[in-house]
């Protein structure tokens, strides 16, 4: 019966997990060979560390069949999710600024590198929700990605959700953004 606590959500915490660990890897790497490598591994699963935000709407599936305890269960399973989410996806974010670091990137330049990069993060994102298009395939089935991608873009309410989900994950990256900074001298 609360087979939910176990359930589709929290397959996404590996995805975004990964995405993290590859982006550290990237971040340690001297070879400029093995750096491009793990780079655009990096920006292929750049999207799953904030595809877990929009998980939330999973909430309301079984929200209906539950006491008012479980229900309480259920709205803590999705805050740690969510926070989850908020982290892996600001920890995922630390190639960025290191990139704008060691290339000596002008603040303005970085701002706009910034929006740009939520925005392929939100068609990522639709992408896998609409498309069931996970990163690994765009390197395993490219004709599914592309015939994928087009059904966004011709889509005004999919594109549009896209555009949507680079707002908010540009919002959240320039609130945190101080934070991804400082640990990202720490770190590197």
């Amino acid at each position: 019966m609360y087979s939910f606590l176990h359930g589709v959500p929290w397959v996404h915490i590996a995805p975004a997990i990964i995405a993290v660990i590859v982006g550290l890897i990237y971040l340690k790497q001297k070879s400029i060979y093995l750096k491009v490598i793990f780079g655009i591994l990096w920006l292929l699963l750049l999207p799953n560390s904030a595809y877990i935000f929009i998980d939330i709407e999973r909430i309301f599936l079984h929200w209906n069949s539950l006491n008012v305890f479980m229900q309480s269960v259920l709205i803590l399973q999705y805050l740690v999710l969510e926070l989850i989410g908020l982290v892996s996806f600001l920890l995922a974010m630390l190639p960025l600024e290191n990139i704008f670091k060691t290339w000596h990137i002008a603040n303005k330049s970085q701002i706009v590198a910034i929006i740009i990069l939520n925005f392929f993060i939100g068609f990522g994102i639709v992408l896998g929700r609409t498309g069931y298009t996970n990163s690994y395939i765009v390197l395993t089935n490219p004709l599914k990605v592309f015939f994928a991608a087009m059904h966004i873009v011709t889509s005004i309410n999919l594109l549009g959700l896209a555009v949507l989900l680079g707002i908010v994950c540009s919002c959240i990256y320039f609130i945190f953004r101080k934070t991804v900074v400082s640990y990202t001298k720490k770190l590197v």
